[in-house]
């Protein structure tokens, strides 16, 4: 498989890892199933939107997915963004496609979020939403948590 390309870093920005899109990318061949962003309108006037799902505007969602890239060690506010990640993929799919899958998508780096013994990887597994993480190779791997 050939590497990932690296986003670019900058004073304030998170680390340089492989972007977004090569991420979403990733997933997407894993999954054999084509992933785009997307903004839905819920309840009249809400706005949400996630890094990828399949199918077009008249069809309901099979996959809502978010994605979390990035290198180096990981601030609070990474790990905040993951949770507020987490909790709106929960929510969208309760609201708008409740057989949908709901995945989120990380760099390794953020793996470590989803260690036994931790709050947040039973909470997700108990939501059912799905890790994929996504190595520099990009290679995907789903964790069990």
């Amino acid at each position: 498989m050939t590497p990932l390309p690296p986003r670019s870093g900058g004073p304030g920005q998170v680390p340089a890892g492989p972007s977004d899109d090569a991420l979403l990318a990733a997933l997407a061949s894993h999954l054999g199933v084509a992933l785009a962003p997307r903004t839905f309108t819920v309840r009249g006037d809400v706005r949400v939107s996630v890094d990828g799902t399949d199918g077009g505007a008249d069809a309901p969602p099979r996959f809502l997915v978010v994605v979390n890239g990035g290198a180096g060690q990981l601030k609070s506010l990474q790990r905040n963004k993951v949770i507020a990640d987490a909790f709106k993929l929960d929510w969208l799919r309760g609201v708008l496609a409740p057989g949908a899958r709901a995945v989120l998508v990380v760099s390794e780096p953020y793996a470590r979020l989803f260690a036994s013994g931790a709050w947040l990887p039973v909470a997700v597994r108990e939501r059912g939403i799905e890790v994929a993480v996504v190595d520099s190779a990009g290679h995907v791997r789903l964790l069990a948590v």
